[in-house]
């Protein structure tokens, strides 16, 4: 899970960083400059999305599990939690190690990092919860959320800058708590400073609302999980 991230980032800096020459307003031009915006978004999504398909499918995997009434349901989602977890360590290692060797070097903003990834942490459990309750009973979310995650990716400005987008679609940017948590991993990474308090604020208040949803969709589903898988 860790390669992946950082293969997709190569090959899209590859291509749209020389090929297509894509370049970020307002940098020297740096040849790192793209591949780390790169990876500042790739950090922040291969965690939420992780997360969010583990959970997606973890119920109906652990079918025979369920089923056994003294076993303690909640660790099924911690076990991948931390799993995930893991791999974005590993991930983040690697981000670390490409920013201090590129023009950006160590820098105060990247204490920010933990903050981000715990707030993407619980974002993408919280999600991943809540779905992955609702697929027990509803079979066809797994196909369909594989969908929307791909137009999701490309609703986020990860591959592409958010200001190089008509103004039409900035309204989706705004829209977006993804792309929130994403600016602030670049803002971090990228350009050396602090998130914009807006977009920690925005990120918090939509966490908190996807945590007291997951709670309400596990107390009110997890009880007859068991019956129907």
């Amino acid at each position: 899970m860790v390669l992946n991230p950082l293969v997709q980032a190569a090959l899209y800096a590859l291509v749209l960083g020389n090929v297509l020459g894509s370049r970020l307003p307002g940098r020297a031009g740096h040849p790192m400059d793209y591949p780390l915006y790169l990876l500042s978004g790739m950090l922040c999504w291969s965690l939420v999305s992780e997360l969010l398909m583990r959970c997606l499918g973890l119920f109906v995997a652990e079918a025979t599990l369920l089923k056994k009434a003294p076993f303690p349901r909640l660790c099924l989602p911690l076990i991948a939690t931390g799993s995930a977890l893991v791999n974005h360590a590993m991930l983040t290692a690697a981000v670390l190690l490409v920013a201090l060797l590129s023009p950006v070097g160590w820098q105060p903003s990247l204490l920010w990092l933990p903050c981000l990834s715990a707030l993407s942490c619980l974002f993408g459990l919280s999600l991943g919860l809540i779905l992955g309750c609702c697929n027990v009973f509803v079979r066809d979310l797994e196909p369909l959320t594989a969908i929307g995650l791909q137009l999701w990716f490309w609703l986020t400005p990860i591959v592409f800058v958010a200001d190089a987008v008509p103004a039409t679609l900035h309204k989706v940017l705004l829209i977006n708590p993804l792309a929130w948590l994403v600016q602030s991993y670049q803002a971090v990474l990228l350009e050396q400073q602090a998130p914009s308090q807006w977009a920690l604020l925005a990120s918090m208040v939509v966490v908190v609302m996807l945590g007291i949803a997951a709670r309400y969709v596990w107390q009110r589903t997890v009880p007859a999980m068991a019956e129907v898988l």
